[in-house]
């Protein structure tokens, strides 16, 4: 006999937002977010995007220019949960190519993702 599941009694995905999730012995872990801050060349910008898309807790990646404006903001969770196609990143890695051509002092804001208990 096969058994129903009423809707009501599904499990929703947590938002982001509260940043709280409930683990395998019912235990609540939290997830503090800080922002990590440095600043590299033109040359430098591509290499350092492709290694942080492959680390698992970076969430986002904000380019600023020298004063501080914000030139293109990536959310990296996208490329990690396998959803971003070749098609759908061209016009971000063309933006990240074009703004490591142009602009000499670049600061990346890397928002990452730790697990506290």
């Amino acid at each position: 006999m096969e058994e129903y599941i009423e809707h009501d009694d599904l499990e929703k995905e947590v938002p982001a937002e509260k940043m709280a999730k409930e683990s395998a012995e019912g235990k609540k872990e939290k997830k503090r977010v800080y922002v990590e801050e440095l600043e590299v060349s033109g040359q430098q910008l591509w290499d350092r995007i492709k290694e942080l898309a492959h680390e698992s807790n970076v969430r986002r990646v904000v380019i600023k220019n020298r004063e501080g404006r914000t030139v293109l903001d990536v959310p990296l969770w996208i490329a990690t949960a396998g959803g971003l196609t070749a098609v759908m990143a061209f016009p971000i890695i063309s933006a990240i190519g074009v703004i490591g051509g142009l602009l000499a002092g670049i600061r990346l804001e890397i928002e990452r993702e730790e697990e506290t208990l």
